[in-house]
């Protein structure tokens, strides 16, 4: 869990507030939904553009065509992603 709650402050998305006398830690929330959505098509673009980088590197077969569905996996996610954050932003 503190993993996941340093990833998310350090993207922004969420911040902690330390409890006096206490171990625990309350975890605000910085952004909605859209920012981490955001946030999550960001990485996946610096992904698929690493990946598109290597593609000369890979030998024409099965390992080509498992990078290319890789690709074509983390494309799709950013695609539908951006089409959902439309449909959010139009509506409200």
């Amino acid at each position: 869990m503190s993993t996941s709650v340093r990833q998310l402050g350090s993207w922004g998305l969420a911040r902690v507030i330390p409890q006096p006398g206490s171990r625990r830690l309350l975890i605000e929330a910085t952004a909605g939904i859209e920012t981490l959505l955001e946030a999550s098509h960001a990485r996946a673009r610096a992904l698929i553009a690493a990946l598109r980088d290597g593609e000369d590197l890979v030998d024409p077969g099965l390992a080509q065509d498992r990078l290319h569905d890789v690709i074509g996996l983390f494309a799709g996610y950013v695609d539908v992603g951006e089409q959902m954050l439309s449909r959010y932003r139009r509506t409200r």
